[in-house]
């Protein structure tokens, strides 16, 4: 007798809450729910590459970068980015790529030579 009891409880219980879980998960939906999908990916992904530039709020949106989230030693670490690689110096991939192209026309010529020496 208890144990029916219980369960009619339960299936009351359940009956009486589920509109108000019902309405609880559209409201809690549509405040974090996001609307267009791909605009999220193309700001996580600024996000993510550009972040001495900008960064995800509290509001789940894109916005300026405040400083406050970035490592110490953001310089050293950062992802690869082509706006980094275009620097300028010797350690710029432009310099490194220039300095292989002159070594191996150099190497290049003293093959010719030594081909023609024979």
């Amino acid at each position: 007798m208890k144990l029916a009891c219980s369960i009619a409880c339960s299936c009351a219980l359940a009956q009486l809450l589920a509109p108000l879980a019902a309405a609880s998960s559209t409201l809690l939906a549509r405040g974090r729910g996001r609307e267009d999908p791909d605009r999220f990916a193309r700001e996580a992904w600024l996000a993510t590459h550009l972040k001495d530039v900008f960064e995800i709020n509290k509001d789940g949106r894109l916005a300026k970068q405040s400083g406050l989230n970035i490592n110490w030693n953001h310089e050293e670490t950062r992802l690869r980015n082509a706006k980094n690689d275009c620097g300028e110096g010797e350690d710029s991939v432009v310099a490194k790529h220039q300095k292989q192209m002159e070594q191996a026309k150099e190497r290049g010529v003293l093959k010719a030579g030594r081909l023609s020496a024979r």
